[in-house]
């Protein structure tokens, strides 16, 4: 079950999950509608917050206290210095937290390809971004800067957010590009050695958005490639320099994702979840599954409550 948090009555959606605490919640933030589409806050949580996605990156930098943050891939303790960077459509969640304290900066994919096109550019930064037109990966980036890192990073977290509130974005919109700009700039420099996606393969990522869009469909290289005008070994190449992995193996990953995030937000039986993943064998699908994230679906399921309520 999903609710929709953009907008909502912060008070009422308490009350729900009171009453139902195993609800996965979607939190939706209203980004500005002038000047620069950036949001900055700095909550403190206290309590557990649950599972929950949305539709824009955001990169959470942890100032002080300890918690531990959640993503269908497992649990992470957290303490001051650490950095998530996460894509649109990534579930995530924190819990144990004392008195947490963070900055979180949230803008829309979509600013990497227009106002902020020249910095996606670099490979260090682009290797913290999602790849234009790609599935959703839901493997979260975490970093840690050092207190001479963080002491670049927070007093360009705190201006963000004194511009943010302020309303000034309009007049003040290249200040605000080049706080973030620098944040960025710092984190890349922390991320070491990741992929750095290729953004102009268009058949390639034409490939990938048409098996993302159909993952039950029983996909076969050789099919794939013919789809593509491409040998089924140039179609591996290219998809590998784009993706990271030949086809295959990242149509397998994102299944296993999906599937996570299927057992966690519905009441699905795990059969039909499989089903819906093009893993039609139930054998099969925990063979796979299991690969994924080390325990069987159904065991996976169960821990549910432990992760919500933490």
């Amino acid at each position: 079950m999903l609710i929709g948090g953009a907008g909502g009555d912060a008070a009422a959606m308490a009350a729900r999950l009171a009453d139902h605490p195993y609800i996965i919640t979607r939190m939706e933030y209203l980004l500005p509608t002038r000047g620069l589409p950036l949001m900055s806050n700095r909550p403190r949580h206290q309590d557990p917050t649950p599972f929950h996605d949305h539709d824009f990156v955001e990169i959470a930098v942890v100032h002080a206290g300890d918690a531990v943050h959640q993503g269908i891939h497992g649990e992470r303790p957290i303490a001051r210095g650490d950095v998530i960077v996460l894509h649109p459509g990534q579930w995530h969640g924190y819990a144990r937290c004392l008195t947490l304290d963070l900055s979180n900066v949230c803008v829309p994919a979509a600013l990497f390809t227009h106002e902020l096109a020249w910095l996606a550019a670099d490979p260090l930064v682009a290797a913290l971004l999602p790849a234009r037109g790609a599935s959703i990966a839901q493997e979260v980036i975490h970093l840690h800067a050092d207190e001479t890192a963080m002491q670049a990073i927070e007093p360009a977290c705190l201006r963000l957010r004194e511009l943010v509130d302020s309303r000034a974005g309009v007049r003040l919109r290249a200040e605000m590009i080049a706080l973030f700009a620098a944040v960025l700039a710092r984190l890349a420099g922390l991320a070491g050695r990741r992929h750095v996606p290729s953004h102009d393969d268009d058949g390639v990522l034409a490939i990938a958005s048409e098996m993302s869009a159909d993952l039950a469909r029983p996909w076969k290289l050789a099919e794939l490639a013919h789809r593509a005008g491409m040998t089924r070994e140039h179609l591996c190449r290219r998809f590998r320099k784009v993706h990271g992995s030949p086809p295959l193996a990242w149509l397998t990953a994102r299944r296993a994702e999906r599937a996570a995030v299927l057992l966690l937000s519905t009441d699905a039986a795990v059969a039909e979840v499989g089903r819906r993943v093009g893993w039609d064998d139930p054998n099969y699908c925990a063979r796979r599954f299991r690969a994924a994230f080390g325990v069987n679906p159904a065991a996976y399921r169960r821990r549910v409550p432990e992760v919500i309520r933490s």
